[in-house]
């Protein structure tokens, strides 16, 4: 065991994953990055803060993998978002592997870049 309760090491890897509450399907998911994982949890960078014991859906952006977890801790984060601590209800291990990018800068500046060149980037070309 781990010096802070884990049963297992968390692997620092950053992936973009749709993250959407399993009880209000009909909002749109959330874009987030992790900054790291294991085969039981994962820790988020997100946009909106979420309440401790609500269920979640984490989906990889391919669409190949689906998880359900459940949120144990929301942090704010001084430079704005939140941190969120969530435990997988179903082991799955190397649910990662799809789609991981190695860390370069912080959590912050990954999930800005991300918004940047999936959002921003092509409405600004759209409107030419």
């Amino acid at each position: 065991m781990t010096l802070d309760g884990r049963m297992e090491a968390r692997v620092p890897i950053v992936i973009p994953i749709y993250l959407q509450d399993a009880k209000r399907a009909t909002r749109l998911p959330e874009l987030a990055l992790t900054e790291n994982v294991s085969a039981t949890g994962a820790r988020l960078v997100t946009k909106w803060r979420r309440q401790p014991g609500r269920q979640q859906r984490l989906t990889l952006l391919s669409g190949d993998t689906m998880l359900s977890a459940e949120i144990v801790y929301c942090h704010p984060i001084p430079e704005g978002g939140y941190r969120i601590g969530l435990k997988l209800l179903e082991r799955s291990a190397g649910w990662w592997n799809e789609q991981a990018v190695p860390p370069r800068a912080s959590p912050t500046m990954r999930w800005a870049q991300m918004w940047r060149q999936t959002f921003v980037s092509p409405w600004a070309k759209s409107r030419g």
